[in-house]
């Protein structure tokens, strides 16, 4: 009677269990075939290479530049020789038109290593050849560069030759920390002068005439003058700067007959 339950129950005989064996698995609708799996996107960045300084410029190809590749193939050393061998002096109009184009143009600083500022050289050049306006622009373009003491006081002589006299001086306060020589001082005496600061600017006119009064005649004869004294010596001709071509501005006189601009 038992054997006869467990067949009725479905049981197989000899009592031992047996897994039922399972279901077939449903198909899976269509469209539901698993999708294999794609790697996470990823974004890509190309870094932009530092700009060289010595690269900018006033003057792109639709400004009558020389092109961004001017300098391909030439020599960074060459070009550091040859940008003060310019005749900055020559009076054929085409020859200055040329030159200022050429320090003025946007273009890919040369390859090779370093040893002067390119923008120093392009500047100097430019005051050379008398273009106080062109100057400025190109240093303006330029990028800050701490450090530059050259830099530094080249863009202080575009400020003095442009008479932007009260720009100049705040730049020379700053630059007076870091540069503490001749004409860092000479620059502070004149901005006291200028500033009513005239005690200050009378005790660094002495320790000047001290220290350096041979090295630069023409900056106390214009400190006296400026003063409020008549200076006791006359001065020959002499070449000047910048400092000492702002210096008589201020009084409205303009630089004695005696002084030759040479760009110094």
């Amino acid at each position: 009677a038992g054997s006869r339950a467990r067949a009725r129950a479905g049981a197989p005989a000899g009592g031992a269990g047996v897994c039922p064996r399972p279901a077939p698995r449903a198909p899976a609708p269509p469209g539901a075939e698993a999708k294999p799996k794609m790697p996470p996107p990823t974004v890509e960045v190309d870094q932009l290479q530092a700009l060289d300084p010595d690269s900018v410029g006033v003057l792109g190809d639709d400004a009558g530049g020389l092109g961004i590749g001017m300098w391909d193939g030439t020599p960074r050393a060459l070009v550091e020789r040859l940008i003060p061998a310019l005749p900055a002096k020559t009076t054929a109009r085409a020859a200055r038109d040329v030159m200022r184009r050429l320090l003025l143009s946007v273009a890919t600083a040369p390859r090779g290593a370093r040893g002067t500022s390119l923008v120093a050289l392009r500047a100097e050049a430019l005051r050379a050849m008398g273009d106080a306006k062109g100057m400025k622009q190109l240093l303006d373009a330029a990028p800050g560069q701490s450090g530059d003491e050259q830099l530094a006081r080249l863009r202080v002589d575009s400020l003095l030759l442009a008479g932007d006299t009260g720009p100049a001086c705040d730049k020379i306060a700053a630059a007076v920390r870091d540069y503490p020589n001749g004409f860092w001082q000479r620059a502070l005496v004149f901005c006291q002068i200028r500033a009513g600061k005239k005690e200050q600017a009378r005790l660094g006119l002495a320790l000047f005439k001290e220290t350096g009064a041979g090295k630069d005649r023409a900056f106390p004869y214009l400190a006296a003058i400026l003063l409020g004294e008549r200076p006791k010596d006359t001065v020959s001709p002499v070449p000047v700067g910048a400092l000492a071509i702002a210096m008589p501005d201020q009084t409205g006189a303009g630089p004695p007959e005696s002084f030759a601009n040479s760009g110094a």
